[in-house]
């Protein structure tokens, strides 16, 4: 499974991992696949749960990942969630996807979506700031 070492080189990097609430800590890449196979595959069962891998278009190869969590049917409202190989930041990489998984979300009719950042993660907080144009585009 590409994706799973992929996943797992991202995971074992404390920066990215500090961040993320609901990622164990990884132990070796066999919880990778664990996480892809078992975690994941139990969510999309879910009706509201979104993931797509962030991928490099050259090569097809996983350099992050975006969920989306609704939170809310009533008022249309989800959560959205990133990681990204610290390798492969500020390239516009995760920007790029952001307003990709935007646009998705307003197709299949959500009205609101919310992302958060520790006050300290820089990078996301990059992120959110290039993509507030087209979170207002899709959602004011």
């Amino acid at each position: 499974m590409t994706d799973a070492k992929s996943l797992y080189k991202i995971l074992i990097d404390k920066d990215v991992i500090k961040y993320l609430s609901d990622i164990p800590e990884y132990t070796g890449p066999e919880m990778a696949v664990d996480y892809i196979t078992n975690k994941l595959n139990k969510k999309y069962k879910e009706k509201y749960f979104y993931d797509w891998a962030v991928a490099i278009k050259s090569d097809n190869k996983m350099i992050g990942r975006i969920s989306v969590y609704r939170q809310d049917d009533e008022r249309c409202m989800a959560d959205l969630v990133w990681f990204l190989d610290a390798r492969y930041r500020r390239h516009g990489y995760m920007s790029e996807a952001v307003k990709a998984v935007i646009t998705h979300l307003q197709n299949v009719g959500l009205e609101r979506i919310e992302a958060f950042a520790d006050v300290e993660n820089k990078a996301s907080i990059s992120v959110m700031k290039k993509s507030w144009h087209a979170i207002r585009r899709h959602f004011a």
